[in-house]
């Protein structure tokens, strides 16, 4: 089996953290869509998004209050996950780096 070709991509630190710090953002905006979507799932379900009555028994609206609620327990380790990774970013953000040039011969930076 033959290894797969990578193109040769130069990125510098700062890019990476920016490119980080977007796909969190990114990653944000889904679950945002995600629970208006639930939100509005149950809207329907209770008849309060559209006039006129529910079409829905007590069973399809416990159905869909289920899914919701694990939607939002999903949607919270989610939260945690990414708030762990923009700290991380943070903190790297703000850590002195050296150049490639400093870092010759020494490893106090680097």
């Amino acid at each position: 089996m033959s290894m797969p070709n990578l193109p040769d991509v130069q990125i510098d630190r700062e890019d990476s953290l920016n490119t980080i710090l977007a796909s969190i953002g990114m990653e944000e905006l889904s679950l945002a869509h995600l629970l208006n979507a639930e939100g509005e799932k149950i809207q329907i379900a209770l008849g309060t998004l559209r006039e006129g009555d529910s079409p829905f028994d007590v069973e399809d609206i416990y159905r869909i209050n289920e899914s919701a609620r694990k939607m939002v327990r999903d949607t919270m380790m989610t939260q945690i996950l990414l708030a762990l990774k923009l700290e991380s970013v943070v903190e790297l953000a703000g850590e002195e780096t050296a150049s490639p040039r400093e870092c010759e011969g020494s490893s106090d930076l680097c």
